[in-house]
């Protein structure tokens, strides 16, 4: 089978956006494109191996690396959303998965370390106050991705606002 023939038979199905919005194949882009969409993605899978990997750290008990690499999930974090914001990437998916990527980075990992580091010795209170930690997360993650529009208007905001620095 040719990959013409291929092609067309696959042509039928397409990819739809939940609010409507054309979906694009990264194989139609240029290779410039490509990089500027999916670098925020590189940042967020960065991140979120790091989180990863703090977890397995800290099942063999190598605490202090797996409590840096929570640190590098942060900065991580950070520079996934000043890259977005940087090439005008932000999207949809990429606010889910950077919500998934801080779950495992920010919730699972650090209340797993917790169990495991500080309290192994109180197994039924130790596992209530990492659960706490972790249903935490995931209830203001859960928030954040219901309330959040990427496309909605930037003007208003709900929440707590911090203050932002004035530059010179």
């Amino acid at each position: 089978m040719t990959g013409h023939a291929r092609r067309r038979r696959f042509a039928r199905w397409r990819l739809e956006s939940h609010s409507g919005a054309e979906v694009v194949s990264l194989r139609q882009l240029s290779a410039k494109e490509q990089l500027r969409v999916t670098a925020p993605s590189l940042f967020t899978t960065a991140n979120m191996a790091c989180g990863f990997s703090s977890v397995l750290l800290a099942t063999n008990e190598h605490f202090q690396l797996a409590a840096v690499l929570i640190a590098v999930a942060i900065i991580m974090d950070i520079a996934d959303g000043a890259v977005a914001r940087l090439v005008g990437a932000t999207s949809p998916f990429g606010v889910q998965l950077d919500s998934l990527a801080d779950l495992v980075s920010f919730g699972l990992a650090p209340a797993f370390l917790v169990y495991t580091w500080v309290l192994p010795e109180w197994p039924t209170v130790g596992w209530g106050a990492a659960f706490l930690w972790l249903a935490c997360a995931g209830f203001r993650l859960a928030r954040f991705n219901f309330t959040i529009d990427p496309t909605d208007d930037k003007r208003y905001f709900v929440g707590l606002p911090r203050p932002r620095p004035r530059p010179w």
